[in-house]
């Protein structure tokens, strides 16, 4: 056999060249990144690879973008609001972190679909507010 042996083919065991190259590039030259190279821990390195690598990991069907979309606009609107409301406070708003809402939100929602029922949340100031009305 003339193909490549690749874990990230799918149900394809083999792939050309072309065809690695190609599945490669959508993986690692796309608009979403995954950092994982800096854990020392090379079990945890490998299975989050495997992860990453998987083929569709990333693809969402067109419901699953507009509820995406919807919490993200929902949030974003949300620290508008309060910097309106609010304009001589001092804040921490989600300035550069506006997809932790959506993120969250989807985390939940798997997790509970999975048989988790409860969340403990800790973190900082920066977005709080955010995080506890959406």
């Amino acid at each position: 056999s003339s193909g490549i042996n690749a874990e990230y083919g799918g149900d394809e065991k083999e792939l050309t060249l072309r065809e690695t190259v190609a599945r490669l590039e959508r993986i690692y030259c796309g608009s979403i990144g995954t950092e994982f190279m800096h854990l020392h821990n090379p079990v945890a390195r490998e299975y989050i690879r495997k992860w990453v690598e998987k083929p569709g990991i990333n693809e969402m069907t067109a419901e699953e973008k507009r509820i995406l979309l919807a919490r993200l606009v929902r949030s974003t609107r949300f620290e508008e609001y309060l910097a309106k409301k609010w304009p001589s406070e001092k804040r921490f708003g989600l300035e550069g972190c506006e997809v932790l809402i959506p993120a969250m939100k989807q985390i939940i929602d798997i997790a509970s679909s999975r048989g988790v029922d409860n969340f403990v949340i800790g973190m900082p100031h920066r977005g709080r507010l955010n995080v506890l009305a959406n």
